[in-house]
Protein backbone atom coordinates (compact mmCIF):
# COMPACT_ATOMS: atom_id res chain seq x y z
CA UNK A 1 0.00 0.00 0.00
CA UNK A 2 3.17 2.07 0.95
CA UNK A 3 4.23 1.77 -2.94
CA UNK A 4 1.17 2.39 -4.36
CA UNK A 5 0.91 5.97 -2.92
CA UNK A 6 4.17 6.63 -3.44
CA UNK A 7 3.46 5.87 -6.92
CA UNK A 8 0.17 7.65 -6.68
CA UNK A 9 2.27 11.11 -5.67
CA UNK A 10 4.99 10.94 -7.92
CA UNK A 11 2.12 10.33 -10.77
CA UNK A 12 0.48 13.70 -9.14
CA UNK A 13 3.63 15.36 -8.76
CA UNK A 14 4.93 14.54 -12.19
CA UNK A 15 1.65 15.90 -13.91
CA UNK A 16 1.55 18.94 -12.10
CA UNK A 17 5.40 19.90 -13.06
CA UNK A 18 4.67 19.45 -16.30
CA UNK A 19 1.02 20.71 -16.64
CA UNK A 20 2.91 24.38 -14.98
CA UNK A 21 5.93 24.04 -17.12
CA UNK A 22 4.07 24.04 -20.37
CA UNK A 23 0.84 26.63 -19.03
CA UNK A 24 4.32 29.00 -18.78
CA UNK A 25 4.79 28.30 -22.00
CA UNK A 26 1.33 28.72 -23.29
CA UNK A 27 0.59 31.81 -21.91
CA UNK A 28 3.98 33.82 -23.10
CA UNK A 29 2.84 32.12 -26.71
CA UNK A 30 -0.60 33.53 -26.72
CA UNK A 31 0.28 36.83 -25.28
CA UNK A 32 2.55 37.96 -27.84
CA UNK A 33 -0.46 37.35 -30.05
CA UNK A 34 -3.50 39.33 -28.27
CA UNK A 35 -1.76 41.86 -28.12
CA UNK A 36 0.22 42.90 -31.22
CA UNK A 37 -2.28 42.10 -33.97
CA UNK A 38 -4.98 43.39 -35.27
CA UNK A 39 -7.92 41.11 -35.83
CA UNK A 40 -9.26 43.00 -38.72
CA UNK A 41 -5.66 42.27 -40.33
CA UNK A 42 -5.95 40.66 -44.06
CA UNK A 43 -3.09 38.24 -42.79
CA UNK A 44 -6.01 36.56 -40.91
CA UNK A 45 -9.21 36.89 -43.50
CA UNK A 46 -9.84 40.75 -43.13
CA UNK A 47 -13.64 41.35 -42.03
CA UNK A 48 -14.98 38.01 -43.47
CA UNK A 49 -12.40 35.79 -42.62
CA UNK A 50 -12.37 32.79 -39.90
CA UNK A 51 -11.76 35.07 -37.05
CA UNK A 52 -14.77 37.57 -37.63
CA UNK A 53 -16.84 33.88 -37.84
CA UNK A 54 -16.08 32.89 -35.14
CA UNK A 55 -16.32 36.55 -32.91
CA UNK A 56 -19.61 36.19 -34.08
CA UNK A 57 -20.66 33.00 -32.59
CA UNK A 58 -18.85 34.27 -29.81
CA UNK A 59 -21.20 37.66 -29.30
CA UNK A 60 -23.85 35.24 -29.80
CA UNK A 61 -25.17 35.99 -33.07
CA UNK A 62 -27.69 33.54 -34.09
CA UNK A 63 -25.96 30.27 -36.07
CA UNK A 64 -28.14 30.91 -39.36
CA UNK A 65 -26.09 34.06 -40.44
CA UNK A 66 -23.00 32.49 -40.28
CA UNK A 67 -21.55 30.66 -43.45
CA UNK A 68 -20.89 26.73 -42.89
CA UNK A 69 -18.08 25.35 -41.74
CA UNK A 70 -17.38 28.17 -39.20
CA UNK A 71 -21.41 27.95 -37.68
CA UNK A 72 -20.50 24.25 -36.26
CA UNK A 73 -17.62 25.00 -34.61
CA UNK A 74 -18.67 26.31 -31.61
CA UNK A 75 -16.78 25.23 -28.63
CA UNK A 76 -13.97 27.62 -28.62
CA UNK A 77 -16.32 30.28 -29.28
CA UNK A 78 -19.01 29.39 -26.39
CA UNK A 79 -16.13 28.47 -23.68
CA UNK A 80 -14.43 32.26 -24.53
CA UNK A 81 -17.81 33.68 -24.15
CA UNK A 82 -18.84 32.48 -20.89
CA UNK A 83 -15.17 32.96 -19.17
CA UNK A 84 -15.12 35.85 -16.92
CA UNK A 85 -13.25 39.10 -17.86
CA UNK A 86 -10.92 40.79 -15.68
CA UNK A 87 -12.42 42.54 -12.35
CA UNK A 88 -12.88 46.38 -12.90
CA UNK A 89 -11.11 47.75 -10.80
CA UNK A 90 -8.21 45.39 -12.16
CA UNK A 91 -9.66 46.18 -16.08
CA UNK A 92 -8.88 50.06 -15.34
CA UNK A 93 -4.92 49.28 -16.04
CA UNK A 94 -5.00 48.07 -19.16
CA UNK A 95 -7.35 50.56 -21.41
CA UNK A 96 -9.96 47.78 -21.91
CA UNK A 97 -11.89 47.99 -25.02
CA UNK A 98 -14.22 45.31 -27.08
CA UNK A 99 -11.06 44.00 -29.17
CA UNK A 100 -8.98 43.65 -25.61
CA UNK A 101 -11.79 41.65 -24.04
CA UNK A 102 -12.15 39.16 -27.09
CA UNK A 103 -8.62 39.35 -27.47
CA UNK A 104 -8.64 37.99 -23.66
CA UNK A 105 -10.97 35.42 -23.47
CA UNK A 106 -10.09 34.03 -26.45
CA UNK A 107 -6.13 33.77 -25.46
CA UNK A 108 -7.15 32.04 -22.28
CA UNK A 109 -8.74 29.37 -23.67
CA UNK A 110 -7.07 28.60 -26.36
CA UNK A 111 -3.75 28.45 -23.96
CA UNK A 112 -5.58 26.46 -21.78
CA UNK A 113 -6.07 23.97 -24.66
CA UNK A 114 -2.23 23.79 -26.05
CA UNK A 115 -1.48 23.63 -22.29
CA UNK A 116 -3.16 20.29 -22.46
CA UNK A 117 -2.17 19.85 -25.78
CA UNK A 118 1.43 19.41 -25.07
CA UNK A 119 0.66 17.98 -21.62
CA UNK A 120 -0.80 14.90 -23.30
CA UNK A 121 1.47 14.56 -26.10
CA UNK A 122 4.29 14.69 -23.48
CA UNK A 123 2.11 11.65 -22.22
CA UNK A 124 1.54 9.80 -25.09
CA UNK A 125 5.14 9.68 -25.83
CA UNK A 126 5.75 8.14 -21.87
CA UNK A 127 3.86 5.31 -23.44
CA UNK A 128 5.79 5.32 -26.41
CA UNK A 129 8.68 4.63 -24.05
CA UNK A 130 10.58 7.73 -24.34
CA UNK A 131 12.56 9.43 -21.94
CA UNK A 132 11.03 11.85 -19.07
CA UNK A 133 13.25 14.44 -21.09
CA UNK A 134 12.62 13.50 -24.73
CA UNK A 135 9.27 13.84 -24.07
CA UNK A 136 9.16 17.26 -22.62
CA UNK A 137 11.09 18.21 -25.36
CA UNK A 138 8.34 16.89 -27.83
CA UNK A 139 5.68 18.92 -25.73
CA UNK A 140 8.03 22.19 -25.98
CA UNK A 141 8.79 21.33 -29.82
CA UNK A 142 5.32 21.45 -30.09
CA UNK A 143 4.25 24.80 -28.54
CA UNK A 144 7.40 26.26 -30.37
CA UNK A 145 6.05 25.37 -33.87
CA UNK A 146 5.99 27.76 -36.10
CA UNK A 147 1.37 27.52 -36.75
CA UNK A 148 0.86 27.61 -32.52
CA UNK A 149 3.16 30.46 -32.28
CA UNK A 150 1.95 32.68 -34.59
CA UNK A 151 -2.09 31.33 -34.91
CA UNK A 152 -2.63 29.13 -32.35
CA UNK A 153 -3.64 31.61 -29.38
CA UNK A 154 -6.16 34.22 -32.24
CA UNK A 155 -9.84 33.46 -31.72
CA UNK A 156 -9.75 30.79 -33.91
CA UNK A 157 -10.19 27.05 -33.10
CA UNK A 158 -7.27 25.56 -33.96
CA UNK A 159 -5.97 25.02 -30.30
CA UNK A 160 -9.02 23.02 -29.55
CA UNK A 161 -8.53 20.95 -32.61
CA UNK A 162 -5.02 20.24 -31.32
CA UNK A 163 -6.32 19.27 -27.87
CA UNK A 164 -9.07 16.64 -29.02
CA UNK A 165 -6.55 14.99 -31.59
CA UNK A 166 -4.13 14.33 -29.40
CA UNK A 167 -5.59 13.41 -25.57
CA UNK A 168 -8.07 11.08 -28.11
CA UNK A 169 -5.06 9.20 -29.32
CA UNK A 170 -4.11 9.08 -25.64
CA UNK A 171 -7.18 7.98 -24.61
CA UNK A 172 -7.45 5.05 -27.28
CA UNK A 173 -3.64 3.77 -26.88
CA UNK A 174 -4.26 3.72 -22.67
CA UNK A 175 -8.21 2.22 -22.94
CA UNK A 176 -9.90 5.00 -21.67
CA UNK A 177 -13.20 4.64 -23.20
CA UNK A 178 -15.36 6.92 -21.28
CA UNK A 179 -13.12 9.70 -21.77
CA UNK A 180 -12.38 8.85 -25.49
CA UNK A 181 -16.18 8.88 -26.18
CA UNK A 182 -16.45 12.72 -23.90
CA UNK A 183 -13.67 14.16 -26.52
CA UNK A 184 -14.71 12.37 -29.66
CA UNK A 185 -18.42 13.96 -29.02
CA UNK A 186 -17.09 17.35 -27.58
CA UNK A 187 -14.17 17.11 -30.52
CA UNK A 188 -16.96 17.15 -33.03
CA UNK A 189 -18.70 20.69 -32.28
CA UNK A 190 -14.31 21.97 -31.84
CA UNK A 191 -13.47 21.30 -35.67
CA UNK A 192 -14.40 19.02 -38.44
CA UNK A 193 -11.11 17.33 -37.96
CA UNK A 194 -11.59 15.20 -35.02
CA UNK A 195 -12.87 12.81 -37.71
CA UNK A 196 -9.16 11.71 -38.24
CA UNK A 197 -9.60 9.89 -34.97
CA UNK A 198 -12.85 7.90 -35.90
CA UNK A 199 -9.90 6.79 -38.51
CA UNK A 200 -7.38 6.42 -36.08
CA UNK A 201 -9.11 4.06 -34.48
CA UNK A 202 -8.87 1.18 -37.04
CA UNK A 203 -5.26 1.45 -37.32
CA UNK A 204 -4.49 1.70 -33.94
CA UNK A 205 -6.70 -0.55 -32.04
CA UNK A 206 -6.17 -4.27 -31.53
CA UNK A 207 -8.72 -6.75 -31.93
CA UNK A 208 -12.13 -6.69 -33.69
CA UNK A 209 -13.92 -6.52 -30.69
CA UNK A 210 -12.31 -3.49 -29.60
CA UNK A 211 -11.96 -2.05 -32.96
CA UNK A 212 -15.89 -2.67 -32.43
CA UNK A 213 -16.21 -1.29 -29.03
CA UNK A 214 -14.34 2.25 -29.94
CA UNK A 215 -16.22 2.85 -32.69
CA UNK A 216 -19.47 2.35 -31.27
CA UNK A 217 -18.23 4.94 -28.83
CA UNK A 218 -17.88 7.43 -32.02
CA UNK A 219 -21.63 6.81 -33.40
CA UNK A 220 -23.71 9.32 -30.69
CA UNK A 221 -21.32 12.30 -31.26
CA UNK A 222 -21.65 11.81 -34.65
CA UNK A 223 -25.61 11.38 -34.72
CA UNK A 224 -25.77 14.53 -32.38
CA UNK A 225 -23.22 16.43 -35.34
CA UNK A 226 -25.44 15.12 -37.94
CA UNK A 227 -28.45 16.03 -36.42
CA UNK A 228 -26.95 19.60 -35.57
CA UNK A 229 -25.83 20.38 -39.00
CA UNK A 230 -28.42 18.97 -40.76
CA UNK A 231 -31.29 19.24 -39.40
CA UNK A 232 -31.14 22.01 -36.65
CA UNK A 233 -28.71 24.30 -38.56
CA UNK A 234 -28.35 23.32 -42.61
CA UNK A 235 -26.75 25.64 -44.14
CA UNK A 236 -26.22 27.22 -48.23
CA UNK A 237 -24.20 29.66 -47.23
CA UNK A 238 -20.29 29.23 -47.30
CA UNK A 239 -17.87 26.77 -48.78
CA UNK A 240 -19.19 23.57 -50.47
CA UNK A 241 -17.01 20.71 -51.07
CA UNK A 242 -17.34 18.94 -53.78
CA UNK A 243 -15.77 15.86 -55.66
CA UNK A 244 -14.65 17.70 -58.78
CA UNK A 245 -13.14 19.88 -56.06
CA UNK A 246 -11.34 17.34 -55.04
CA UNK A 247 -9.65 16.24 -58.03
CA UNK A 248 -8.75 19.62 -59.08
CA UNK A 249 -6.54 19.80 -56.23
CA UNK A 250 -5.21 16.64 -56.72
CA UNK A 251 -4.31 17.41 -60.12
CA UNK A 252 -2.40 20.75 -58.47
CA UNK A 253 0.19 17.06 -57.38
CA UNK A 254 0.34 15.96 -60.73
CA UNK A 255 0.84 19.19 -62.89
CA UNK A 256 3.88 20.92 -61.89
CA UNK A 257 3.18 24.79 -61.61
CA UNK A 258 4.92 27.34 -59.39
CA UNK A 259 1.89 26.11 -56.63
CA UNK A 260 4.54 23.28 -56.01
CA UNK A 261 6.88 25.89 -54.55
CA UNK A 262 4.10 27.45 -52.37
CA UNK A 263 3.01 24.29 -51.16
CA UNK A 264 6.45 23.32 -50.19
CA UNK A 265 7.06 26.79 -48.76
CA UNK A 266 3.36 26.70 -46.47
CA UNK A 267 3.87 22.83 -45.52
CA UNK A 268 7.63 23.27 -45.23
CA UNK A 269 6.38 26.02 -42.14
CA UNK A 270 4.40 23.53 -40.27
CA UNK A 271 7.22 21.81 -38.65
CA UNK A 272 10.59 23.59 -40.34
CA UNK A 273 13.57 21.65 -39.95
CA UNK A 274 12.49 19.47 -38.63
CA UNK A 275 10.23 17.73 -41.27
CA UNK A 276 14.00 16.15 -41.72
CA UNK A 277 14.37 14.42 -38.41
CA UNK A 278 11.28 12.66 -39.18
CA UNK A 279 11.87 11.26 -41.75
CA UNK A 280 15.15 9.88 -40.33
CA UNK A 281 13.12 9.03 -37.20
CA UNK A 282 10.89 7.04 -39.74
CA UNK A 283 13.83 5.58 -41.00
CA UNK A 284 15.24 4.07 -37.59
CA UNK A 285 11.65 2.52 -36.88
CA UNK A 286 10.56 1.12 -40.32
CA UNK A 287 11.55 -1.79 -39.62
CA UNK A 288 9.49 -2.65 -36.73
CA UNK A 289 5.50 -3.00 -38.92
CA UNK A 290 4.03 -3.17 -34.73
CA UNK A 291 5.20 0.27 -33.93
CA UNK A 292 2.43 2.43 -32.87
CA UNK A 293 3.64 5.16 -35.27
CA UNK A 294 4.22 3.41 -38.34
CA UNK A 295 0.75 1.72 -37.70
CA UNK A 296 -0.54 5.63 -37.83
CA UNK A 297 1.22 6.09 -41.19
CA UNK A 298 -1.73 5.49 -43.18
CA UNK A 299 -3.36 8.35 -41.51
CA UNK A 300 -0.01 10.77 -41.68
CA UNK A 301 -0.92 10.37 -45.37
CA UNK A 302 -4.08 11.26 -45.25
CA UNK A 303 -3.54 14.53 -43.07
CA UNK A 304 -1.09 15.22 -45.84
CA UNK A 305 -3.78 14.75 -48.84
CA UNK A 306 -6.47 16.89 -46.97
CA UNK A 307 -5.70 20.28 -48.13
CA UNK A 308 -5.85 19.06 -51.82
CA UNK A 309 -9.29 17.31 -51.71
CA UNK A 310 -10.51 20.32 -49.71
CA UNK A 311 -8.65 23.13 -51.13
CA UNK A 312 -7.53 24.91 -47.76
CA UNK A 313 -4.66 25.74 -46.07
CA UNK A 314 -1.62 23.55 -46.69
CA UNK A 315 0.47 24.30 -43.69
CA UNK A 316 -2.32 24.27 -40.95
CA UNK A 317 -3.89 21.02 -41.71
CA UNK A 318 -0.37 19.44 -42.32
CA UNK A 319 0.48 20.19 -38.66
CA UNK A 320 -2.17 18.38 -37.50
CA UNK A 321 -0.14 15.30 -38.21
CA UNK A 322 2.11 16.83 -35.14
CA UNK A 323 0.88 13.07 -32.45
CA UNK A 324 2.98 11.19 -35.59
CA UNK A 325 5.72 13.76 -36.48
CA UNK A 326 7.30 14.61 -33.14
CA UNK A 327 7.69 11.80 -31.98
CA UNK A 328 9.34 10.31 -35.18
CA UNK A 329 11.33 13.54 -34.68
CA UNK A 330 11.81 12.31 -31.14
CA UNK A 331 13.31 8.71 -32.28
CA UNK A 332 15.70 10.29 -34.88
CA UNK A 333 16.89 12.15 -31.77
CA UNK A 334 16.83 9.43 -29.32
CA UNK A 335 19.20 7.71 -32.10
CA UNK A 336 22.08 10.70 -32.52
CA UNK A 337 22.33 10.78 -28.83
CA UNK A 338 22.31 6.74 -27.85
CA UNK A 339 24.55 6.02 -25.36
CA UNK A 340 26.26 9.39 -25.87
CA UNK A 341 27.72 8.85 -29.47
CA UNK A 342 26.53 11.19 -31.80
CA UNK A 343 26.49 9.11 -35.08
CA UNK A 344 27.66 5.92 -34.60
CA UNK A 345 24.11 4.07 -34.91
CA UNK A 346 22.77 6.68 -38.18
Amino acid sequence: MKICANNSKNWYAENIFVFLLFLSVSFSVVYSQITRFDLSDSAFGGTDGDIKQYIKIFSGESLETIPKPFRYRILTPVLARFLPFLPKSVAVFYEVDDEKVVKFKFGIVNALFLCFSALYLYKFCRYLAFSYELSLLGGLFFLCSFYVVNYAGMPLVDASAYFIIMASLYAIVKGQNIRFFLLFTLGLFAKETTLLIFIAVFLIVVGKKEKLIKSALCFPGLSAYAVFRFILYPANIGYTYSINKAIQGLKILIIPSDFLIYMAIDGGLAFGFLWIFAAHGYYCIHKNRGHLLIRLLPLFWLIVLLPFLLRTNIGRIWFLSFPIVIPLVLSSIKRFFDKGRLLSRF
